[in-house]
C-alpha cells in the first residue's frame, strides 16, 4: 500500500529506497529523532492489524487501524 503510494509521487526508481522499518515512520517516531515534516507534505496512508488474544494467547479478533506515515524525502531536521 505504502509502495504504491510511494511509486506515485517520486516514480518507480524510488522504490529501491524504500523500507518499512526504516524510511517511512509516523510523525511520533520522526519528532524523536529530530526531524518534522516538510511545509506541504502530506503523510502516506497505511493499515496495521491489531489481534485481540484471550488468556491462552489465542487470538480472538483482528482489526483494522489506520497509520499516517512520512517518507524519508518529505521530513527534515528540526531546527
Amino acid at each position: 500500500m505504502v509502495a504504491e503510494q510511494i511509486k506515485k509521487i517520486w516514480g518507480e526508481s524510488e522504490l529501491a529506497n524504500y523500507s518499512a522499518e526504516k524510511s517511512a515512520l509516523p510523525f511520533s517516531v520522526w519528532a524523536s529523532l529530530g526531524y518534522r515534516p516538510k511545509k506541504g507534505s502530506k503523510a502516506l496512508k497505511s493499515v496495521t492489524y491489531i489481534e485481540r488474544k484471550d488468556a491462552q494467547g489465542n487470538v480472538i479478533k483482528r482489526y483494522p487501524r489506520k497509520v499516517n506515515l512520512f517518507y524519508y524525502r518529505s521530513v527534515v531536521p528540526i531546527e
